[in-house]
């Protein structure tokens, strides 16, 4: 569901438009104590305010003003000014937005819009909640210096979010006004960026929902900013309560009056007011029968306003009941510690963990890559030497003792290097300087390539592993590229930085693994046919593995435990540069092997698909990668697998003598399915197919 909706850009409109849907789909589906239930709705919305402001110089309209911010933290304006078929017109513009083709829609989708300053997404914030808002929506940035204006806006409502912007500054200005003087403050040029700096719309949509009472459109909430002003769609059963009182459950409805505007006090009046007015908390319903628009504009701070009570509010000796000393301080301490602050950075907005470090001089480790101690890979956990690691040389493929040694090494250990395989020494340099090549461009470049909106369908780019799965994130980038035999591996869309050396690099490790797996084929008496050729390596891989120096290496992991699930994996580490790659000695104990880079040298990792077609005859290898504090490093893994529609399971040679299988049959497309389901786990992969 997250994958055609969020990643695939599709949306919650996207996902009824494509449905039909009877049932509210899982990931939507509140728990119990979220859903606003009939019994906590007051009968009654007489308690919303609705304020008369065609003389905003009446005593009475300020006073009624500033009772309804104190007492309620909302209240609806009427006679504002702004005629009726302006905001209709409004409205008929965002249902124009949603009601573009969604390859049209998605054009904006937040990562990769064509406008800077409008972007659409989904939900709230997709990536962090367990159960998703029904409701997508387009955002606008108010530029004052283009008055508003934005030519990469929508065309189909680009002239009416530029008019209500400029309809919208004078009456926030008016209400503010009212709100200040009545703290016996005034609104200078200072104060005026601290009120309304900024300004933002929202076009809210909430298509129809198969059973509202158990969705959130949006959930419970007070707004942030400074002040709020919502338009709701006349004509269509409004769903936005507010909290009646802060210390009870019960909520009311604000209902939709043609030609009003809600004003919501956010929580910046809050504090500046040191709880005079309330930011009011509320949330918005759905319904089966229609879809629904909302039109809020947000006023706020710029980003470097420091938010605390005013000095004359406090004139007679009343203590501050917030205070928020350093707000560019405060913004640099969650960058650095605030698990949704980082993922925004690194994962969001497409910077990647090399983006964080090239961005903040860090001293310690932002705290969402802080590893839980049993997954550290402690020095009492490494053994001294690494002499049980293979070293083959394979100058002459034909001889035996050279199939007996990789035989030996794929069944004892899982994990081998080999030496003399024919590839000279420049031509692996040369690939590791393209991919540090790449790594060099500057993030704008980069983020070019990034997953879900990458300008190459074969080369894309992310962070960690799975970072939307994670809890904790690993200290790695990686760009991966897929060879198209068809086209010889070359994709031109490709960084040239690197294209011709990843297309080389392809060619030469082919016939390598080929050697490798008909020796290990060979040795389970069986043998590569056009058939099987398709499920040991139809199709090839390869990374950019990018490890950034780590202010606290011993705490972080760059790739976390785990065995790789496809057939056969070759490494090439970079070599000068401090290794640190760690396999597991046995599969029955927690002692790891360095496994040190060698001038030249591939490293062979045995994957879980030949661990199963061998029925354990051969092993496929734990492994795992620290960092270090010294320095980046680069590593470029060839990883050949499987097509996906392959079915993996134990050869009929292996099972001749009435040997039971110890695996189950598995789609190789289920089994990577289950892999990237969730963050490195050790072997769970191949433990979830055990019979």
């Amino acid at each position: 569901m997250t994958e055609f909706v969020v990643n695939q850009r599709n949306g919650v409109k996207g996902l009824v438009d494509s449905l039909k849907l009877t049932a509210l789909p899982s990931p939507y589906i509140q728990p119990s104590q979220e859903r606003l239930t009939s019994d906590k709705i007051l009968s009654s919305p007489s308690q919303i305010p609705v304020i008369d402001v065609s003389n905003w110089n009446d005593p009475q309209v300020a006073s009624e003003i500033c009772h309804a911010a104190a007492k309620h933290g909302l209240f609806q304006i009427v006679n504002h000014g702004i005629v009726p078929g302006e905001l209709k017109a409004l409205i008929a513009a965002a249902r124009g937005f949603f009601e573009l083709p969604a390859e049209e829609r998605r054009r904006y989708w937040r990562g990769s819009s064509v406008s800077e300053t409008a972007w659409l997404t989904t939900s709230f914030n997709p990536y962090k909640e367990s159960i998703l808002e029904w409701r997508d929506f387009l955002k606008f940035e108010f530029l004052p210096q283009r008055h508003g204006y934005d030519a990469t806006w929508p065309p189909v409502c680009r002239e009416q979010v530029t008019d209500h912007f400029k309809r919208m500054k004078p009456i926030a200005n008016k209400i503010l006004t009212i709100l200040m003087n009545n703290l016996n403050s005034t609104i200078d040029d200072s104060s005026n960026q601290t009120l309304m700096g900024t300004m933002r719309m929202n076009f809210n949509y909430y298509p129809e929902c198969p059973e509202p009472t158990l969705a959130i459109g949006t959930g419970r909430h007070s707004d942030i900013n400074t002040l709020t002003l919502l338009l709701q769609e006349d004509g269509i059963l409004s769903s936005l309560y507010a909290r009646a009182t802060e210390d009870g459950d019960k909520w009311i409805h604000v209902p939709p009056i043609p030609g009003a505007i809600v004003v919501n006090i956010g929580d910046v009046l809050q504090i500046m007011s040191n709880d005079r007015y309330r930011s009011v908390e509320h949330c918005v319903l759905v319904n089966r029968s229609c879809s629904r628009v909302s039109i809020p504009v947000f006023c706020g701070p710029v980003n470097d306003s420091a938010i605390e009570p005013l000095p004359e509010v406090l004139e007679n000796n009343e203590m501050a009941r917030i205070f928020l000393k350093d707000p560019m301080m405060e913004r640099r301490l969650l960058t650095m510690t605030s698990t949704t602050d980082v993922r925004e950075f690194v994962v969001n907005q497409r910077n990647g963990v090399k983006g964080l470090v090239d961005s903040l001089k860090l001293t310690t480790l932002p705290s969402p890559y802080i590893q839980p101690p049993q997954k550290r890979l402690t020095s009492d956990k490494i053994l001294s030497s690494s002499s049980q690691i293979p070293v083959i040389d394979v100058s002459n493929w034909n001889d035996p003792q050279v199939a007996s040694e990789i035989c030996d090494a794929a069944a004892k250990l899982g994990l081998f290097q080999i030496v003399n395989h024919g590839i000279a020494p420049v031509e692996l340099k040369a690939l590791v300087a393209a991919a540090r090549g790449f790594y060099q461009f500057p993030v704008e470049e980069r983020s070019r390539y990034w997953k879900g909106s990458s300008v190459s369908e074969t080369a894309w780019l992310t962070t960690s592993f799975s970072p939307y799965k994670e809890s904790v994130l690993e200290w790695r980038d990686y760009i991966k590229f897929e060879f198209l035999p068809q086209q010889h591996g070359f994709d031109a869309a490709w960084p040239p930085v690197c294209k011709e050396q990843v297309t080389d690099h392809f060619k030469r490790m082919k016939p390598i693994a080929n050697k490798i797996l008909n020796i290990l084929i060979n040795n389970l008496n069986s043998t590569i046919n056009e058939s099987s050729q398709q499920t040991l390596m139809g199709t090839m891989r390869m990374n950019f593995n990018y490890y950034p120096e780590c202010p606290e290496p011993s705490l972080a992991i760059g790739t976390g435990r785990h065995s790789d699930i496809n057939t056969l994996t070759l490494l090439l580490q970079e070599d000068g540069v401090l290794s640190s790659l760690y396999a597991r000695a046995t599969e029955d104990g927690d002692k790891w092997i360095h496994v040190p880079p060698i001038p030249g040298a591939i490293v062979v990792n045995i994957g879980d698909v030949l661990q199963i077609m061998s029925n354990d005859g051969y092993r496929s290898v734990e492994h795992c990668v620290l960092v270090n504090k010294s320095c980046s490093r680069v590593s470029i893994p060839v990883f050949c697998e499987p097509i996906r529609d392959s079915v993996i399971q134990p050869l009929p040679e292996v099972l001749e003598n009435n040997e039971m299988a110890r695996y189950r049959k598995v789609v190789y497309s289920d089994y990577l399915k289950t892999f990237f389901e969730r963050p490195h786990d050790g072997k769970a992969t191949i433990e979830s197919v055990k019979l």
